[in-house]
């Protein structure tokens, strides 16, 4: 609740948190196979990613491959956890060496990627035309793609940048919430709907089909992909929790394994 109330200077809440989103790399095995290039492991950062997106990108038998796409480009920067803007004066803060930083890692891939065919950052070009080696997308990836025909997928932490904080991004990037219009004749009714998204049976569906809850009920916590995990381990998706959910990661890092 607190990363929603803290927005508005009266302390009011916003809007009520009922979805958090995890960001991981997703991989295509038989590129990295093609290139004779190793697995992404959980200790994979930026830098490294970089080094790997450069061995491959190129054409193979006619056929152009990236080796980097983001299906979030803002992704590695709600790592750093900075504003774009001051919260009290509104000035606009992109002066910070983290924006540096950040602009840097975006330059980098896009030059890795030379010739584009398309948009330069497009998640779909990993399940459709199956041609990127990595990308960074929500979990959910692992139920969207689970049955896309010919992709031989599997997924590693999202990279960390160097010397940074290991987490998977920011504590509000990835918190979803869900508020009412003042200007809706039909208050209550969405209300009961909001409501139904924050209660525990939502939430422990939403966590068994690998959506991150943003409860804190033990029981939907202990559920966390049950539906889509069952070949692999939270601990090689989730190594670095959003930071306000730190607390739950000795249990989901190490105390779960399908």
């Amino acid at each position: 609740m607190s990363q929603f109330d803290q927005k508005d200077k009266e302390g009011r809440l916003l809007a009520l948190p009922y979805e958090v989103i995890y960001y991981v790399l997703f991989y295509n095995k038989d590129i990295f196979d093609l290139f004779g290039q190793p697995y992404p492991d959980e200790n994979l950062t930026w830098n490294k990613a970089l080094d790997l997106a450069r061995n491959l990108t190129s054409e193979r038998n006619g056929v152009h491959y990236r080796g980097l796409d983001l299906g979030n480009a803002e992704a590695p920067l709600q790592q750093l956890a900075v504003n774009k803007t001051d919260p009290e004066t509104g000035e606009v803060l992109l002066d910070q060496p983290e924006f540096g930083q950040y602009f840097d890692l975006i330059d980098q891939i896009l030059d890795i990627q030379g010739k584009s065919d398309g948009e330069a950052f497009n998640q779909g070009r990993f399940d459709g035309d199956q041609t990127t080696a990595m990308v960074v997308a929500f979990v959910q990836g692992l139920n969207w793609w689970k049955e896309t025909e010919g992709l031989n997928m599997d997924v590693a932490p999202l990279p960390v940048w160097d010397n940074g904080p290991a987490v998977s991004h920011r504590p509000d990037g990835g918190l979803i919430g869900l508020s009412i219009n003042p200007e809706s004749e039909h208050k209550d009714a969405a209300f009961d709907v909001i409501t139904f998204f924050t209660e525990n049976e939502y939430q422990e569906w939403a966590s068994r089909n690998g959506i991150g809850p943003s409860s804190t009920n033990e029981d939907v916590l202990d559920s966390y992909s049950f539906k889509i995990m069952n070949q692999h381990t939270i601990k090689m998706y989730l190594p670095f929790l959003p930071i306000h959910q730190q607390h739950h990661q000795n249990k989901l890092v190490n105390g779960i394994s399908m």
